[in-house]
């Protein structure tokens, strides 16, 4: 990852490929810019660069660095991306659109959005990642071992008895993944703002559980007016609604 932003020209790997550009593309297309077609610049990156488009990796990190930066360069210069060249780009730039790799950045909300912004304007698609599939019995086996203890499970996580490392290896994967959903893109520089973020999906959470579980009209309200008043956390144990929060 480059030292400098979040852009695809952000980078130390961007600057010495903007140099090559200027030092070969430049000069070349004004000596002869008939030559210097769109499929001539790609045809340079090619073979004096990647040795090859053929077995290259938008998943590599590295190179997903490298093939953002061209496009950029070739966005920047007003130059049409070549269909080969081009779908090399928009996967790197889907590559690093995804949740794992956005997560290396500090400032993943910028990334993410400085990424989705070139992506559009060479005319990409966004893709989603599929769901990562997992088979289903053991997560019941997990979710059912969980609640044979879940009374002592409540207890540690309101810290009425001492805390227990085994708690992470018991808890399961399911609930692992609502959480980081659930707090994912909540943080912000105003606590009020954050904690008002994490109370409305809260009251959103409240309102389907007691959906999916058929409870009458009032028991469903009343879930949803605890959630609503969530804001001001549990003193016992210093809990707030922004311990939640994530980029």
């Amino acid at each position: 990852m480059g030292t400098w932003g979040v852009g695809p020209l952000d980078n130390d790997t961007a600057g010495d490929l903007a140099v090559f550009w200027d030092r070969f593309i430049t000069r070349g297309r004004k000596q002869d810019p008939r030559f210097w077609t769109p499929k001539a610049i790609a045809d340079l990156f090619r073979f004096s660069y990647f040795r090859g488009f053929t077995g290259l990796s938008a998943n590599d990190p590295v190179t997903a660095e490298e093939l953002l930066a061209i496009g950029a360069l070739f966005h920047k210069h007003r130059i049409k991306l070549p269909s080969e060249l081009k779908r090399l780009v928009e996967a790197a730039a889907n590559a690093e659109l995804r949740p794992q790799r956005l997560r290396e950045w500090s400032t993943s909300t910028e990334r993410r959005q400085a990424v989705e912004e070139f992506l559009r304007a060479i005319g990409g698609r966004r893709r989603r990642q599929r769901a990562r599939q997992r088979p289903v019995e053991p997560e019941i086996a997990s979710i059912t071992a969980f609640m044979s203890r879940l009374p002592h499970w409540i207890r540690v996580v309101k810290q009425e008895v001492k805390y227990e490392d085994a708690y992470d290896q018991a808890e399961p994967e399911f609930l692992t993944d609502l959480k980081d959903c659930f707090g994912r893109g909540t943080l912000h520089r105003d606590p009020a703002v954050q904690r008002q973020a994490v109370r409305h999906r809260l009251m959103c959470l409240a309102y389907f559980t007691g959906w999916m579980l058929a409870l009458d009209a009032a028991e469903i309200l009343r879930l949803v007016k605890v959630a609503k008043g969530s804001g001001r956390g549990d003193p016992r144990y210093a809990w707030t609604p922004e311990v939640w929060s994530k980029p």
